[in-house]
């Protein structure tokens, strides 16, 4: 077991899906980030500190940057179509992660090799 911070890893043998690579887990982990912060300001909008409207454009045609968000500010005179926020409680947001990190879980399939 590893400890950081708060945040338990249990680490098994490579042969029953564990990582080898903690470097690798741990920057998988903080590049998903943004995508748990997304979900957490959905089911608890009131983590949002500030938001303000902007032009927001993804782009969908390139397979380079496909999913892009080009945001413009106020300079280029577009209307705004999105709402995009600028502050967030982050000390609540890593307080509802450590929550669910520590949320013991019961498999409810048998896993290979277990």
């Amino acid at each position: 077991m590893i400890r950081v911070g708060g945040v338990e890893l249990y680490m098994g043998p490579v042969v029953l899906g564990a990582p080898d690579d903690l470097d690798a887990v741990v920057g998988s982990f903080i590049d998903g980030a943004a995508d748990s912060l997304a979900i957490a300001v959905l089911l608890h909008p009131e983590l949002v500190l500030a938001e303000a409207p902007y032009r927001v454009d993804v782009e969908t045609g390139s397979g380079l940057t496909r999913g892009y968000s080009a945001m413009a500010w106020d300079k280029f005179d577009l209307p705004p179509n999105a709402l995009v926020v600028e502050a967030v409680d982050s000390g609540r947001f890593l307080g509802l992660l450590e929550q669910l990190l520590h949320t013991r879980t019961e498999p409810t399939h048998p896993i290979a090799g277990m």
